[in-house]
């Protein structure tokens, strides 16, 4: 897990000034093995580490998700410095999901959505905050994700199919190994 490893770095903290914020979470409790909060707190945050960062996290746990993504856009910065997403098995990046109506919102920062098949409710960043990172980082280990890439660099699918498009200008860590994609025109 890279958090682990990052948490392992002796000065991974010495950010001064440093604030740290979350992509997405799914509306559990913070205390949940699916809390993205959760995760992080034990393994990048733990300790005396916690201390060290502002870490702004989304309300996952709130009784109501919209008024919890209003919030959280309140405090989410106009730009992110380095945004790291995650890609998932069906090309999903944050809470964006193939064919999600998110992917043409072009006024909320934040918003709700639930991952299809699953009634689990989720706060997302949206393609606005993705487009106005400075740096995007792409973890998508696997043979199922190098195949979402290669689709993506072959024009085999469009955005709507797979979210991931939003970040292909990013650098992307495939099988421990970094390639730095950039689709040529």
């Amino acid at each position: 897990m890279v958090y682990k490893e990052w948490s392992r770095l002796p000065n991974f903290l010495d950010t001064d000034g440093a604030s740290f914020y979350f992509g997405d979470e799914r509306c559990v409790r913070t205390d949940s093995p699916l809390s993205n909060y959760s995760m992080t707190a034990r393994t990048l945050f733990s300790g005396e580490k916690r201390s060290l960062v502002s870490i702004f996290r989304i309300e996952g746990e709130s009784n109501d998700p919209t008024e919890a993504a209003k919030k959280y856009e309140k405090i989410l910065p106009i730009t992110i410095d380095i945004l790291l997403l995650t890609v998932g098995d069906d090309g999903h990046i944050a809470s964006i999901f193939p064919n999600s109506e998110l992917l043409f919102d072009k006024v909320n920062r934040v918003a709700t959505t639930v991952m299809p098949g699953d009634f689990l409710s989720r706060i997302t960043i949206t393609p606005l905050v993705i487009a106005q990172a400075k740096n995007i980082f792409v973890l998508a280990p696997g043979k199922e994700k190098l195949k979402i890439l290669t689709e993506l660099l072959n024009n085999r699918v469009t955005s709507i199919q797979i979210p991931a498009f939003l970040a292909l200008h990013g650098t992307w860590f495939i099988n421990k190994k970094i390639n730095t994609i950039n689709k040529l025109d």
